[in-house]
């Protein structure tokens, strides 16, 4: 939708999609260095950049790292703060173990042949997507690469200080939150940006945590509200 009026990168993060994996610790500065060396390669300077969910951490490092103040940046239910208590020591842990542990992600993506446990997984965020997006994360979940990367971001990523560093960067951010969301808590995102200047949020009372695959139009007239894009 957005192509028709505009050229559109849409990036496949390493190891994410079906691109190789990190080369190194799959930090959050390692991953905005990548996006920033892919931007270099490709002689690109955007003029807005949306992120989902760790994708919107993403963006937001790069902005702080490398990004003008000129780029629009906008983030559809972004994963922003750590895990709180128990799960915040416990699950980085976790990931650690697994993602080195050499068959876990193997056994983990043969789990994925089942279409129907990846919709299960799919529907926990509390998004319905279509069919066919469906068939792709069937098709994705299925490549232990993959898995391994998910694995190694979790126990790699430090998000604490993301948010105090933004709020001192003084860049606007325009925030699309899904309030059916189950990955990431809306709420304790609206409570993590509060009182920080130049933030705006829509809210989605009807969409999930894959608010963008749910429903496309949603966004592309968000970002038209917002003068994110023309």
């Amino acid at each position: 939708m957005l192509a028709t009026n505009h050229r559109v990168i849409v990036i496949d993060l390493p190891g994410h999609g079906f691109s190789g994996p990190m080369q190194g610790a799959y930090t959050l500065p390692s991953t905005a260095a990548a996006l920033d060396a892919l931007l270099a390669q490709q002689r690109l300077t955007p003029a807005a950049i949306v992120g989902h969910s760790a994708g919107g951490a993403i963006a937001m490092q790069w902005a702080l790292q490398n990004g003008s103040g000129a780029t629009r940046f906008s983030v559809i239910n972004p994963a922003l703060l750590p895990f709180i208590g128990f799960a915040g020591f416990a699950f980085p842990a976790m990931a650690r173990v697994m993602a080195n542990a050499p068959l876990l992600p193997t056994l983990i993506a043969g789990r994925a042949r089942s279409r129907s446990a990846v919709a299960r997984l799919i529907s926990g965020t509390g998004s319905r997507i279509p069919g066919p997006i469906l068939d792709v994360y069937h098709t994705l979940l299925q490549s232990p690469s993959h898995v391994r990367s998910v694995l190694a971001m979790m126990a790699a990523w430090r998000l604490e200080s993301l948010i105090d560093e933004w709020r001192n960067h003084g860049q606007s951010l325009c925030v699309g939150l899904g309030l059916l969301d189950r990955a990431v808590p809306p709420g304790r995102t609206r409570s993590a940006l509060r009182g920080i200047a130049m933030t705006s949020i829509q809210k989605w009372p009807a969409r999930g945590h894959l608010a963008h695959e749910e429903s496309a139009e949603d966004i592309v007239d968000w970002l038209k509200r917002e003068e994110v894009v023309a």
